[in-house]
């Protein structure tokens, strides 16, 4: 590999263009055809500029055209788009991508999400990849309605293709004669954290895709070498953006900073040994029968741009000379069914429709042909002889992929008879990108056949257990009747139940909820999926009471919703069976769930009771957690002296998290801790919950350290003092010393932090932190959190109607409600309805005294250990100096 060009400020993308030219920057150039197909130079040749400032990162870019003419681009996610259009008004919050149609102006949402969607590649088959360059979770199959983690309210998400790899930049399909054969049909992306390009194998998987990473194909010991962006060239060449920079981060670090490096920026081009180039296509001013030619070209490129000349030539005249091409396409070539394919998207890109051969291309023996030729069949819906019977025809095909297309084309009609068809494809196995789309389908379209249902009309043939998906599907209150009907004429099948129940639990009317615990008698298994739903709904069922007789039963998982419920319902005469379940119970999530219920019923006197001295500690604690939960003053004192009497940090957190999740707790706390002795490992458990919360409580933890008798490690540390300690990390820092002290449950980093597979996702991912963050920079990150927060790992804390609160890192808002990642991992959802208000907080999850009971050789080893995580297993120097 060799450079191709140097001295870029900031190169952020390249592009190959007519003429064997490039442009690499923080644009794309792109041929955009006149709309009467006149070929004027200065009508087509249009650069587009996204790129926003360093706090919302670029703003519009990865620009790429389609093979049938049109133009996608992504959005990152600090953007709100709202966009006025002659076919409506366009709305896109946070990340996605978004398709353009040139000649119509037509703008639409393609796919939602992922954290920073950076590259988009398709293939030859026109499916679609885009790489995630904060989420690591490699590459993501996408099609039109994906939602990806971060998707604005999005009520499901999907995956990437490959969960817990590196975050990638840049996205390239691999074709063409100059690599390898095994080569061809790769993913390429870059791994920029880690410094290094990878290539992943694609292959396909039911109706969708999976992906391997076969091999590393470019890797510098250099922490400069940062890729983002990658294309194929007309010489079929790899060509891979350098932005080389030893500093990556965008708000975290000043731009002024004296390591940035602000000339260097760099284009690579890669080529395999021994391999000729391919001859650069000659596409400007090439007569139509030779870029005709190129459509059979192996290289994606030639054919891409072969189609965005012919579409700005004379009209008639390719629409001519493309039929006699078509004539002459020997029937013994083996690319045969491509060949057709790329003429029927010719025909699209010109905005010509060919229904002779839409449906040639739709009856081939090439499922991948048939998909695309779905694709081709909504654009042309509105010229087609009736169109709706090739839809049932693909969404009865045998291949899923092909369903998959006409399940997501038929989402985008929005019709009552698209639905009907739709939902047909659940008569197939169905795999987890099908399912996706027939439920997206199902409820995006529901206007359309709900009120038909409601109406008494026959909706999906009448077929129950499609009816019962949909229904489910929803998230719509008028779903509830219809699922209840089912029930009651036992139509819904024994599998199906719990999810129905709790469906109904969560959006029906009392009496309707009542019908769900009747069957709960019979199967009380049924009281968990009916808790789940409960959680979201005011409605009181009249059978409320029922759940008592099943405090006692054998199962604590059913013993846990009946409590839960109990509390949810706030059910009469329920107090002395939830007294009595604290008591017998010994697991500490049924103590807690039965604590709480009797603090939902105000029976503030047992809590009381349960909390003195003559009862265990475990019930103690559950009992003082719950009462401060909702009454902090007056369950302050018990819980400071069952905080003094114990030396066992590990089951006291309830006590602590009650009153931080409370507005007015940690002040109450801190006022009864005056006067009280903690042991130093109590206080310590303190104040890590404080700082983990998210918010500033400097009363309760100088109470803390008054209490526990602890002497604040000085973490305004002078520049000797670092170099001195950095220092340290080169010449004598032990990895391994260093790897186990991360690993300590008392230090938490592994519940916040992923290396490789393991460890938890509410702090940023460390496996490749030390290519990417200088040594002076993890020091800073461990010792002072709270100075630079990395974008997408801000606190937010939510405040519930009730008071009380709840911290963590927004993974995303959905239609019905926010979903955060709390300080234990856990994911959250809380209702919409239920939030008093919503902010950011200044303060990092990252406990600013984690490092307290560390002494200096430890936090030296800890250093080394982050400062040799590279992604990639193996040492890296901590001296900017490199190979």
């Amino acid at each position: 590999w060799t450079v191709f060009a140097d001295g870029l400020l900031v190169p952020h993308s390249v592009m190959p263009v007519k003429g064997g030219a490039y442009v690499c920057s923080a644009t794309e150039f792109l041929f955009l055809a006149d709309t009467d197909g006149n070929d004027r130079a200065d009508e087509r040749h249009v650069v587009f500029s996204g790129f926003g400032n360093a706090d919302v990162h670029h703003m519009i870019h990865a620009l790429r055209w389609a093979p049938w003419g049109e133009l996608y681009f992504n959005q990152s996610i600090y953007i709100n788009s709202f966009i006025g259009t002659r076919w409506g008004k366009r709305r896109l919050n946070g990340s996605g991508v978004w398709r353009f149609r040139p000649e119509t102006e037509r703008l639409e949402v393609f796919a939602r999400g992922t954290v920073n969607p950076w590259g988009h590649a398709i293939d030859r088959w026109g499916q679609s990849f885009i790489t995630d360059g904060a989420g690591g979770q490699g590459p993501h199959y996408t099609f039109p309605g994906a939602a990806f983690r971060s998707a604005v309210g999005a009520s499901r998400t999907m995956p990437g293709l490959v969960p817990g790899k590196p975050n990638g930049t840049g996205c390239e399909l691999l074709s063409g004669r100059h690599f390898p054969a095994e080569w061809r049909g790769s993913i390429v992306e870059n791994d920029f954290r880690a410094n290094r390009t990878v290539r992943y194998k694609i292959t396909e998987t039911g109706s969708g895709y999976s992906a391997k990473e076969v091999e590393t194909l470019i890797r510098s010991s250099r922490k400069t070498f940062r890729p983002v962006d990658l294309k194929v060239g007309p010489d079929g060449a790899l060509y891979i953006v350098d932005w080389y920079n030893a500093i990556i981060d965008h708000g975290e670090v000043d731009f002024h900073h004296p390591l940035r490096d602000k000339a260097h920026g760099r284009i690579w081009r890669l080529t395999a040994k021994d391999r000729p180039l391919v001859e650069r296509p000659n596409i400007h001013g090439a007569p139509v029968e030779d870029l005709l030619e190129y459509l059979k070209a192996p290289e994606g490129y030639s054919r891409t741009q072969a189609k965005r000349e012919l579409s700005t030539r004379p009209r008639d005249k390719v629409l001519t000379k493309l039929e006699s091409w078509l004539t002459g396409l020997s029937p013994e070539d083996p690319e045969l069914e491509h060949h057709y394919l790329e003429a029927l998207w010719l025909y699209d890109t010109m905005n010509q429709p060919n229904e002779k051969l839409l449906r040639k291309v739709m009856l081939s023996p090439e499922p991948r042909a048939r998909a695309s030729g779905v694709r081709v069949l909504s654009h042309w819906r509105d010229h087609i002889d009736k169109p709706f019977e090739l839809f049932t025809t693909a969404i009865n095909d045998e291949h899923p992929q092909v369903r998959l297309e006409a399940v997501n084309m038929l989402r985008e009609i929005g019709s009552l008879e698209a639905a009907n068809i739709a939902i047909r494809a659940l008569r197939r196995p169905v795999d987890q990108w099908l399912d996706y789309a027939i439920w997206l389908t199902a409820r995006a379209l529901r206007d359309a056949w709900l009120p038909a249902l409601q109406s008494g009309k026959e909706v999906f043939g009448g077929a129950t257990d499609h009816l019962r998906y949909a229904l489910e599907a929803t998230g719509d209150p008028r779903a509830t009747e219809r699922l209840v009907a089912l029930l009651r004429d036992s139509k819904i099948s024994e599998n199906d139940t719990p999810n129905v129940a709790k469906t109904i639990a969560a959006l029906g009317k009392a009496s309707e909820v009542d019908h769900v615990l009747m069957l709960a008698d019979k199967k009380p298994s049924l009281l968990i999926p009916i808790a789940e739903g409960a959680r979201h709904n005011a409605a009181k069922p009249d059978r409320a009471v029922s759940v008592i007789g099943h405090l006692t039963h054998g199962d604590r998982t059913v013993r846990e919703a009946a409590a839960e419920l109990a509390g949810i319902w706030r059910v009469t005469g329920a107090d002395d069976a939830l007294t009595d379940r604290v008591r017998d119970a010994r697991d500490t999530s049924e103590l807690l769930i039965s604590a709480r219920a009797l603090a939902r019923l105000k029976q503030f006197d047992r809590l009381a009771r349960l909390a003195s001295s003559t009862q265990s500690q475990n019930i103690r604690i559950a009992a003082v957690a719950a009462w401060a939960e909702a009454q902090p003053a007056e369950a302050r004192r018990p819980a400071v002296e069952i905080l003094a009497s114990t030396s066992k940090s590990e089951n006291i957190e309830p006590i602590f998290e009650a009153f931080i999740n409370r507005e007015s707790g940690a002040s109450q706390l801190a006022k009864a801790l005056e006067k009280s002795r903690l042991k130093e490992a109590i206080a310590i458990t303190g104040i890590r919950l404080v700082r983990a919360s998210g918010r500033e409580f400097p009363e309760l933890i100088a109470a803390l350290n008054k209490a526990g008798a602890l002497k604040p490690v000085a973490f305004d540390l002078t520049q000797h003092e670092r170099e001195d300690l950095l220092a340290q990390a080169i010449k004598s820092g032990d990895p391994k010393r260093g790897a186990e002290i991360y690993r300590r449950k008392s230090m938490a980093c592994a519940l916040c932090h992923q290396v490789g597979i393991e460890g938890g996702k509410v702090g940023p991912e460390l496996s490749s932190i030390g290519a990417y963050a200088q040594p002076a920079a993890i020091l800073d990150s461990i010792l002072s959190p709270n100075n630079d927060i990395k974008q997408g790992f801000e606190t937010v804390i939510v405040t519930r109607k009730d008071d009380t609160t709840i911290a963590g890192i927004l993974q995303r808002r959905s239609d019905s409600a926010t979903i955060i990642r709390d300080p234990a991992n856990n994911i959250v959802a809380i209702p919409n309805v239920d939030i008093k208000k919503s902010a950011k907080s200044l303060v990092s999850l990252m406990p600013a005294g984690l490092t307290a009971t560390l002494r200096k050789d430890e936090l030296v080893d800890l250093i080394r250990y982050l400062t040799k995580l590279d992604g990639n297993g193996d040492a890296r120097p901590l001296s900017p100096q490199g190979k």
